[in-house]
C-alpha cells in the first residue's frame, strides 16, 4: 500500500509540474496578446479623440459664421424696402464686424423682387489638425441667413407726424385713451392725457423744414423720409421748440382731419369700449402715428430716445382744436405682425 501511495504521489507531483509549466506558457502567451489589444485600443481611442477635436473646431467656426450671417442680414434688412442697394452693401460689409473675412462672403447678398427680404451666404474653409493622419486636409462650412421686414402694428410713412408723446416706460397709454395734442385746450378732468407745454415737437432727418408754416406742412403731409424711424436713438430724432409746436401744429392737424373720412370720435363717451377701425380705413389721413419718447431735453440738439409708437385717430375737441384717440401701440417688446396694415413702418426680423 505504501509503495502504491508513494508512486501515486510522485506521479501527481510530476503531473502538477507539467500543468504549471503549461499554465505559465499560456499566461505568458496571453500577456503578449493583451499588449497588442491594448495598443490597438489606444490608437483607436486617440483617433476618436482627435476626430472629436476637429469636429469641435468645425462646430465653433460654423456657429461663428452663422451668427455673423444673421447679424449681417438684420443690418441690411433695416434699409428695406426703400433702399435695397444700401441694404445689400451694408450686409456685404457687415460680416467683417464679426471676425469674418470679406472673401468669405459668397457672392453678393440678394434682395427679393418686392424688397422685403435679404439673403446672405458665408463660407469658410477650416483645416483639419488631427484628421491629416487619415488623409483629411480641410472642410468647408456654409451658412445662410435670411432677414425680412414686417409691418409694425400701426401706421407709418406719411402717417408719422412730427409730434412726440413722453413715455419713459411704455405703454403709458392704452387703446381708447384720448391724447392731448399741441394747441389742445384742457378737456374734462381725467379725459385727456397731456403732452408737455413747451415741447412735444419732433424733427426728422428727411429734408423738411420744421419751423413756422413748414411745421404745419410736415404735420399735414407726414414723414417723407425713405428710411423708417426706428426705436431707440438710431434715427437721430431731435426736438422742436414749443413756439413752433403750439403756434403751427393746430392748423396742420385740422388739414389732416378734413382730408380724411373718419370724422367722428371713435369712443362712445358712455362706455370704455373703443370702436375698432378696420384695416381698410388704416390709410385714412386722420390716422396718425405718434412716436413715444423717453423724455424731452432742455436743449434742441439732443437726440431723443424713441420708446414706441402710438397709432391714433384725430377728432375735434369741441373748442377748435384736435385731440387723438389711441387705436393701438407698437412697442419694442412686441413682435412684428405680418398681418398688420402695410402703412410704412417696418421691423426687421430674422426669418432663417
Amino acid at each position: 500500500m505504501k509503495k502504491i501511495l508513494g508512486s501515486s504521489r510522485g506521479q501527481i507531483a510530476v503531473q502538477c509540474g507539467e500543468d504549471l509549466k503549461t499554465m505559465n506558457r499560456f499566461f505568458n502567451y496571453s500577456k503578449g496578446q493583451m499588449m497588442i489589444l491594448y495598443a490597438g485600443a489606444i490608437v483607436a481611442l486617440l483617433g476618436a479623440v482627435a476626430l472629436c477635436t476637429d469636429v469641435a473646431v468645425m462646430y465653433v467656426n460654423w456657429q461663428q459664421a452663422q451668427k455673423a450671417a444673421d447679424a449681417a442680414a438684420l443690418a441690411g434688412a433695416t434699409y428695406l424696402p426703400s433702399n435695397p442697394s444700401t441694404a445689400i452693401s451694408t450686409a456685404q460689409n457687415w460680416p467683417e464686424n464679426n471676425s469674418m473675412l470679406a472673401t468669405e462672403v459668397v457672392g453678393t447678398p440678394t434682395v427679393n423682387a418686392n424688397n422685403t427680404t435679404l439673403t446672405i451666404s458665408l463660407q469658410r474653409t477650416v483645416p483639419y489638425n488631427f484628421g491629416r493622419v487619415l488623409g483629411l486636409t480641410s472642410a468647408k462650412i456654409s451658412v445662410t441667413a435670411v432677414a425680412g421686414i414686417q409691418n409694425v402694428s400701426g401706421a407709418g410713412s406719411n402717417h408719422l407726424v412730427p409730434i412726440g408723446y413722453p413715455c419713459p416706460v411704455p405703454p403709458c397709454v392704452a387703446p381708447g385713451d384720448n391724447i392731448a395734442l399741441p394747441g389742445e385746450n384742457p378737456g374734462p378732468p381725467g379725459q385727456f392725457k397731456f403732452s408737455p407745454g413747451n415741447w412735444g415737437g419732433l424733427q426728422y432727418d428727411d429734408g423738411q423744414m420744421y419751423t413756422g408754416s413748414h411745421y404745419t406742412a410736415t404735420i399735414k403731409n407726414g414723414y417723407e423720409g425713405t428710411a423708417p424711424i426706428l426705436l431707440g436713438t438710431a434715427s437721430g430724432v431731435i426736438p422742436v421748440t414749443g413756439n413752433d409746436v403750439n403756434n403751427f401744429a393746430p392748423a396742420g392737424l385740422a388739414e389732416r382731419y378734413y382730408a380724411g373720412s373718419l370724422k367722428e370720435p371713435h369712443l362712445d363717451p358712455n362706455t370704455a369700449n373703443p370702436i375698432v377701425i378696420p384695416p381698410s380705413d388704416m390709410n385714412d389721413p386722420s390716422i396718425i402715428e405718434i412716436p413715444m419718447v423717453a423724455s424731452f431735453p432742455n436743449g434742441k440738439s439732443e437726440v431723443l430716445d424713441i420708446t414706441g409708437f402710438i397709432t391714433a385717430v384725430l377728432f375735434p375737441d369741441g373748442s377748435g382744436a384736435y385731440a387723438a384717440q389711441v387705436i393701438n401701440l407698437s412697442l419694442g417688446s412686441q413682435l412684428a405682425s405680418s398681418s398688420a396694415p402695410g402703412t410704412g413702418t417696418y421691423f426687421p426680423v430674422l426669418i432663417r
